[in-house]
């Protein structure tokens, strides 16, 4: 009887798998043939020929609260920041159709992606150009932890920009009854595999200004790190606001300017010409 239990526990265990039970399991894995080393109880270090990271579990954090994120992938040598929100696939099945894993929660998906607030603007230079956002979402089958081969979980890594649009668009909306839904085969999305070597060749993650940001908080993470995430992300926030009056300042000038009278126009001229225009 106690090796059946045992049998039977070892063999369904994963089935109480959340996603609290498996984020740490991602600080102890990367890629084959990396060494690894626990920091602490929430930060790994990775180390390989020609890269290290730093892996922190933010999960439940002030850094997940405030950016919506629940890993941080750190490359030391590059000096660039991957952030990855963690949501757990549940396995469904229908009569005639092969399982599949599948996340459902639109609304947890929205919430966090309007807390991944980043700077705009381009790269100055090469050294500076990444793919995509530093934000990503990881969707991690609830069976993940069985396998172990040293490598990240078995899951999909979905970058956080495509996927705002994809909700916006409802191109998710794959389900019964139009129900919202992501799977293997109904978004853009890269493997483990890839996005390991993105990381380790800095083609993904933040860029140089933004590194330095989030530096800043992980080095208050100690002292709670409320007060260097305020301030970074009130920055972040300003500096988008910043280039969007800067934008509006060149679009009065060049009005201005063609009209061909003296000086930008002001914002009640301008108004005034909307309203116009809004009438017409």
């Amino acid at each position: 009887m106690p090796n059946d239990v045992i049998a039977s526990v070892v063999k369904n265990a994963h089935l109480a798998d959340n996603e609290e039970d498996l984020i740490p399991e991602e600080l102890r894995r990367f890629e084959k043939g990396t060494i690894t080393q626990m920091v602490a109880g929430h930060v790994a270090r990775f180390q390989g020929r020609g890269y290290e990271l730093l892996v922190f579990n933010v999960n439940k954090k002030p850094l997940e609260v405030a950016l919506g994120v629940d890993l941080v992938y750190w490359d030391t040598v590059n000096n660039v920041f991957t952030l990855v929100q963690y949501k757990r696939l549940e396995a469904e099945e229908s009569p005639g159709r092969a399982k599949e894993w599948v996340y459902k929660n639109e609304g947890e998906i929205r919430r966090q992606l309007k807390l991944m607030v980043t700077p705009t603007g381009e790269a100055v230079n090469a050294s500076d150009w990444r793919m995509t956002s530093p934000y990503w979402f990881k969707f991690v089958r609830r069976d993940a932890a069985r396998f172990y081969d040293a490598r990240l979980l078995k899951g999909i890594y979905v970058p956080a920009d495509y996927l705002r649009l994809a909700i916006d668009d409802d191109s998710l909306r794959t389900g019964p009854k139009n129900g919202f839904r992501i799977t293997y085969d109904n978004v853009k999305r890269i493997t483990r595999a890839t996005f390991s070597e993105l990381i380790r060749r800095g083609l993904i993650g933040t860029r140089e200004a933004q590194s330095a940001d989030l530096a800043r908080i992980i080095d208050d993470l100690g002292a709670s790190g409320r007060s260097a995430i305020v301030a970074v992300k009130a920055k972040w926030q300003e500096s988008d606001e910043t280039e969007i009056v800067q934008n509006l300042g060149d679009i009065l000038d060049s009005t201005r300017s063609r009209d061909g009278a003296a000086g930008p126009l002001t914002f009640e001229e301008l108004l005034g010409e909307e309203s116009n225009d809004s009438r017409r």
